[in-house]
């Protein structure tokens, strides 16, 4: 039997473990300073620990012995020593000292028990099924008792008709649920449910599951006019025991299978461009062993176009899109990093950043990427370029007076103008739609806020305050909001923002584990583009150009991975 060691023996001359005979005499013993320990195992009562225990000698060793069993510890030195019984079942108690001393003669073996009582404490849970109606599940269901919500486990395999023992279940009350359940079948009762279990007592669990013969829901999409979504649509369905989804491309049909009873079903995925004729959302009821139809008619108009950043190769290029996703074509092409884009108000000229000439400057290209030409030249960074209105001036964001503040200058670079000197820096400019202000974000009150400015740099208005990490207006084309990004650096996403133009009625609309940010309205105030992209303890969001409806609805998708910085082409 093996025999672990917990510390050198430092009463020990030498060890020999020998299990007792019949008649109970330990042979052998030397006649010197040594002796022995006859240790005996009593165990009574109910379910005795089937593991046995551990002995514990001098916290030197210990070694294993059965629950009604003796053993001989030879070769101890004569004296006391201390012997302690381990490893016992809950529902086991030892009766007196644990640990407890013993004497040791010389050459002879001192005797001592240990009597362990154990009691009762666990039963049994008897699980019976019975199904009934037609279609019944070909595979059975699965039982599992006390089910964990966080790691589910696999439950026992249980006929449609039958039985399941659970035996060794401890006492009090337990969750029984009959999973795997076929969607044309339905579980009366509850499920799970609660089973009290009393120790040596079987339990009983009895669930009774009626089926139907499953009927169909078929979807289908009649898309009509020009720029399809390229992706095609999606299709949620939700029914009284389940919810499901379906791909649905734009001009086809798709068929699910479900119980008979009252569904929902849903359109989604829609590109911005394209609009569902009624409702999104339909109800009806599923016949058993029929099919039910459901057409959504779609009607789709010509796709507006995007310039945003795209950063999925060596450096940041800008690129054109349509907000159905077709049509993706790259309008620069350089060693350096080009970013920030901006339609001309004609949508003749896209204004942007790049690092060609070695620093930040601003540029101006021709909407098809010919004809770049630089427009500012200093050697600090200039960014975020913004056109005005009548398409005269672009404004800008430079750090060239030492802090980073607002310039104007006329279109072709010249007659610059310097419209903030706060001691904090000044970025993002946006144009009211009428071209007599100027929204930007600010550092000057200690966090970035949102600043509103007459065009030439006079009559300062702080629109948003309060700690808050406020940053990108942007004007509606009505003039009547300004929609915005707000965060707080560390500890918090992004997310969009929309006030009126005096900062009030601030509106907010979250996307879950994602910054937003980089809003530009539509032409038609009806569409937000945005930048949505990893938050720092985020996960799951590459960066994206989405765009939603203006109340925050019907988010879609237009380009994925390393895409930002969305501006519409009027």
């Amino acid at each position: 039997m093996p025999v672990r060691y917990r510390r050198p023996p430092a009463t020990l001359v030498g060890l020999v473990i020998l299990v007792l005979g019949c008649d109970g005499t330990p042979t052998n013993l030397r006649s010197i300073n040594v002796g022995a320990i006859e240790a005996t195992m009593v165990t009574t009562g109910a379910e005795p620990d089937p593991d046995g225990y551990r002995l514990v000698v001098d916290d030197a060793f210990d070694l294993p012995v059965s629950t009604n069993g003796s053993v001989v510890i030879r070769d101890l030195e004569a004296g006391v020593h201390a012997l302690r019984l381990e490893d016992l079942a809950s529902n086991c108690q030892i009766a007196g000292a644990n640990p407890r001393t013993v004497t040791v003669p010389r050459a002879r073996a001192a005797a001592v028990a240990f009597n362990v009582t154990c009691v009762q404490f666990t039963g049994s849970i008897r699980v019976t099924t019975t199904t009934t109606g037609a279609e019944t599940d070909p595979d059975g269901y699965a039982v599992v008792v006390d089910q964990d919500d966080y790691y589910p486990r696999e439950g026992d395999p249980i006929a449609t008709n039958g039985s399941v023992t659970f035996t060794r279940v401890h006492g009090g009350e337990h969750s029984v649920s009959l999973e795997d359940v076929a969607r044309n079948c339905t579980v009366a009762g509850s499920n799970p449910r609660a089973v009290a279990v009393s120790p040596g007592i079987e339990s009983h669990a009895a669930f009774a599951v009626e089926c139907q013969q499953s009927g169909a829901l078929r979807v289908i999409a009649a898309t009509s006019g020009t720029d399809f979504d390229l992706n095609g649509y999606t299709v949620a369905i939700g029914t009284a025991r389940f919810d499901t989804a379906a791909a649905l491309p734009v001009n086809d049909t798709v068929t699910v299978a479900l119980p008979p009873g009252d569904f929902t079903v849903v359109l989604g995925g829609l590109t911005t461009n394209c609009q569902v004729t009624g409702t999104h959302g339909r109800t009806g009821i599923v016949p058993s062993a029929d099919t039910v139809e459901v057409t959504f008619d779609v009607a789709c108009t010509a796709a507006d176009q995007l310039a945003y950043v795209d950063d999925s190769e060596e450096n940041a290029e800008i690129y054109v899109i349509k907000v159905n996703g077709a049509d993706r074509t790259r309008r620069t092409t350089n060693a350096a990093s080009d970013g920030g884009p901006a339609w001309s108000p004609d949508g003749s000229r896209i204004v942007f950043r790049s690092d060609r000439d070695g620093n930040g400057e601003i540029y101006v290209m021709n909407a098809d990427g010919s004809n770049p030409v630089r427009l500012t030249n200093n050697p600090e960074d200039d960014a975020s370029p913004a056109w005005s209105p009548d398409g005269t001036r672009i404004a800008f964001a430079s750090h060239r007076g030492g802090n980073t503040d607002i310039y104007a200058m006329n279109a072709d670079g010249t007659n610059l103008v310097r419209l903030t000197s706060s001691d904090g820096p000044d970025s993002d400019p946006a144009w009211s739609p009428d071209g007599a202000k100027i929204a930007f974000m600010s550092y000057q009150s200690g966090s970035y806020d949102i600043y509103v400015m007459n065009a030439n740099g006079l009559g300062l208005t702080a629109l948003t305050s309060g700690g808050d990490d406020d940053r990108s207006p942007a004007w509606s084309p009505d003039g009547a909001k300004i929609a915005f990004s707000r965060g707080c650096y560390y500890y918090c996403e992004y997310d969009l923002f929309v006030m009126n133009v005096d900062g009030t009625g601030v509106t907010g609309f979250p996307l879950p584990s994602c910054d937003e940010a980089d809003p530009a309205w539509s032409p038609d105030g009806q569409r937000i583009a945005f930048t949505s992209q990893r938050s720092y303890y985020g996960s799951g969001c590459p960066t994206s150009v989405m765009v939603m409806r203006a109340d925050g609805t019907n988010v879609t998708l237009v380009t994925n991975g390393n895409a930002s910085a969305p501006a519409w082409r009027p």
